[in-house]
């Protein structure tokens, strides 16, 4: 069809003149159509219709939303506040000493006998900790999925829950979206993990 048009173009065009073939308007004529027709093809020679297939994505299985969980607690750390003891020397004082109930009749139990002395002691001082989450099981192990609406489900297992959410487009949280198959998970834990 393309190339009836175009030899219908060029049988238009008149001679100029000097007897070329072709003149400067009727050439710009005839590439400005060219151009038409290659960008209505798309231009790399592809064809101008490809019927469109609805594409069926079933929705993911229990095991592809519990490995999701999996995946996003294995990746997570978090921190935890534990207690240690350390040594600490004080030096007596005089009011120390005045208060030790061993002074001054037997200072070799004292623990203040004499102003400057030194004693130690044991003091519990809280440190944070970074750890990574412990993994979890298979799905095969005590694992609950349930619905909460379209694309949105409450996965718990042992005292711990999470919401996932199946993402269509592009993430919107701050957390990283897990990928499962051909599907991409939102996970937001109840706990730390």
């Amino acid at each position: 069809m393309e190339a009836k048009k175009l030899a219908l173009l060029s049988s238009r065009v008149k001679r100029d003149e000097r007897g070329s073939r072709w003149s400067m308007p009727g050439l710009a004529t005839i590439c400005t159509v060219a151009l038409a027709l290659l960008a209505g093809c798309g231009g790399t020679g592809s064809p101008r219709y490809a019927p469109s297939t609805p594409t069926v994505i079933a929705p993911p299985t229990r095991e592809n939303i519990v490995e999701a969980v999996r995946r996003n607690v294995e990746a997570k750390t978090h921190d935890v506040t534990t207690h240690r003891q350390e040594p600490k020397v004080h030096t007596c004082s005089d009011y120390e000493v005045a208060s030790d109930p061993y002074m001054p009749h037997n200072p070799e139990l004292a623990k203040c006998p004499r102003v400057g002395a030194t004693y130690t002691t044991w003091e519990t001082v809280p440190e944070r900790q970074t750890r990574r989450c412990e993994p979890l099981p298979g799905s095969e192990y005590g694992w609950h999925v349930q619905d909460v609406s379209h694309d949105k489900w409450l996965v718990s297992l042992g005292g711990s829950s999470w919401d996932v959410e199946k993402l269509s487009g592009a993430a919107t949280s701050a957390d990283k979206p897990i990928n499962m198959s051909s599907f991409a998970f939102a996970i937001t834990p109840h706990q730390d993990c």
